[in-house]
């Protein structure tokens, strides 16, 4: 099994200058820049004007080339048009026989095609701190558009089979899966690969396409300032990965790179989401993938990774993601894909749950039949509406609910005082309680407890029967021991007549 990086070209920062005054007339200093399967040279000329000197791998075919110039220039053109900032992304320069693609020969005799672009300012994504939620939204509007501009863009060598195109996620990784050397490691890859050949591959043919830059790593993405403190997203290089697929993947790539390191990684994702949205709407079906597509990506990178590093393990560039990529997938796989997936619904300011519609008609059409769920009829019966909240007279110094015999004899004195059948604890009412780790959410600021009470509380005496107001079927059972926890637990799944569960 070879890897790319084996036929990537080896010239040295004076080859680079010798390249740059025979091909381009310029005299420069060069410094060699990180790259994965190319060579890639920042060259600084006398007037201070700068560049970058990109020799491709001996394996790259010229039309892949070209369909990155003719991106980037069709890109500047849109940026001209739409008078906006034409420095998002590098201009082509030519050689001095005026082509756009050149090339020269290298001392193991190969011959390399060779292009000069402008060097764009900025500095990259990952050294950038913090990532705030408006760098993160600025993020998304800017590939949002992206996309936009490139929609009426084509070239024929975008219709390829690419390695590290998405939609071959599922072929290309059972292929590499065995040269990652951790078991865990391997297995929790397996996870992903399983869920998204299930789920998400089968619907891929049925979601938009167009031609993605599909590299937009935090290397990649570059930033500049905004004022004394801030950040904007200003340029995006490395158009060596471009491809014709499955729009979305753009997002997917996006959302995976800048989820690295991040404390809570699906709210940076959401941001990102919310940004693109705003300025290339996003459909239902390519928001139900988007998760999926997202954890693909990394996995891609882990597996690439493991096969280009036997062939060059001196290459620590090859690696750089690496750990981030494996801390963030075991964060990703404690997260439930449905979570994912509402969460960026909601971020488009769609109902997060897409059934939602449906199901609430259902529940009205059909709240005549709901049984009782005590045995008094909560719509007749002498009520107790209690006080649970931050400001609560009735809990008083007990407000945080530690003492829990302490509370359970403040609420039943007050509906034994009030001698009614039931106390009811209000929705959306802020309370005290949640103080215990699992009500805590770590944020990249701080952490957070919650606060908001999000369902309705029943009170009845020990023993009185509980009865399930539809039919349905027990989807969990759990006694939930932790302090402050919920205890026993059960929940119940029905369904509305065209067999939605809910």
């Amino acid at each position: 099994m070879s890897s790319i990086v084996e036929h990537a070209p080896k010239f040295s920062e004076h080859d680079a200058v010798r390249i740059a005054k025979d091909l381009f007339a310029l005299e420069v200093s060069a410094k060699l820049l990180p790259s994965e399967r190319d060579q890639n040279f920042h060259l600084t000329a006398s007037n201070d004007q700068a560049y970058v000197l990109k020799i491709a791998n001996s394996t790259e075919l010229e039309a892949v080339l070209d369909l990155q110039n003719q991106a980037m220039i069709h890109i500047r053109d849109k940026c001209r048009l739409m008078q906006q900032n034409i420095s998002v992304a590098p201009q082509v320069c030519l050689s001095v026989r005026d082509e756009p693609i050149t090339s020269t020969r290298g001392d193991d005799g190969a011959t390399y095609f060779v292009r000069l672009l402008t060097y764009l300012p900025g500095k990259p994504l990952a050294l950038v701190k913090p990532h705030s939620p408006k760098l993160m939204i600025g993020l998304g509007q800017f590939f949002g558009n992206l996309s936009q501009m490139l929609q009426d863009f084509n070239h024929p060598a975008a219709q390829r089979d690419f390695h590290w195109d998405l939609k071959n996620a599922g072929r290309i990784l059972p292929q590499y899966i065995g040269l990652i050397k951790d078991a865990d490691h391997q297995q929790l890859v397996q996870q992903f690969i399983d869920r998204y050949q299930a789920a998400t591959e089968p619907r891929l043919p049925n979601l938009r396409t167009s031609v993605v830059h599909s590299d937009g790593n935090d290397y990649n993405v570059l930033a500049a300032p905004d004022g004394p403190w801030h950040h904007q997203i200003s340029g995006v290089i490395d158009f060596g990965d471009m491809v014709h697929t499955q729009t979305i993947n753009e997002v997917a790539i996006v959302c995976a790179y800048a989820m690295l390191d991040k404390i809570d990684p699906l709210s940076a994702a959401k941001t990102i989401v919310a940004g693109y949205h705003q300025v290339f709407p996003l459909t239902e079906p390519e928001l139900a993938v988007l998760f999926d597509l997202i954890c693909m990506r990394l996995c891609m990178s882990v597996c690439h990774a493991a096969n280009q590093y036997r062939h060059e393990p001196d290459n620590q560039y090859l690696r750089i993601s690496e750990q981030p990529a494996w801390e963030l997938l075991e964060k990703l796989a404690d997260i439930h894909p449905n979570l994912a997936h509402y969460t960026f619904r909601h971020a488009c300011k769609l109902p997060p749950v897409p059934q939602f519609e449906s199901v609430s008609a259902w529940l009205r059409q059909n709240s005549v039949n709901f049984g009782p769920i005590v045995d008094d009829d909560l719509r007749t019966a002498n009520l107790s509406v209690l006080d649970l909240s931050v400001g609560s007279l009735l809990l008083g110094s007990d407000g945080d609910g530690a003492d829990l015999a302490a509370v359970t004899e403040k609420i039943f004195r007050q509906i034994k005082a009030a001698d009614v059948a039931v106390g009811i604890g209000r929705y959306n009412e802020a309370r005290l309680v949640y103080t215990s780790e699992q009500f805590k959410t770590r944020t990249e600021e701080m952490a957070e407890h919650r606060t908001v009470h999000l369902g309705i509380d029943l009170y009845k005496s020990s023993g009185a029967p509980v009865y399930a107001p539809l039919d349905g079927k027990v989807h969990s059972l759990a006694n939930n021991t932790a302090p402050l926890d919920y205890g026993p637990t059960v929940i119940l799944e029905h369904r509305t007549g065209q067999d939605e569960p809910f």
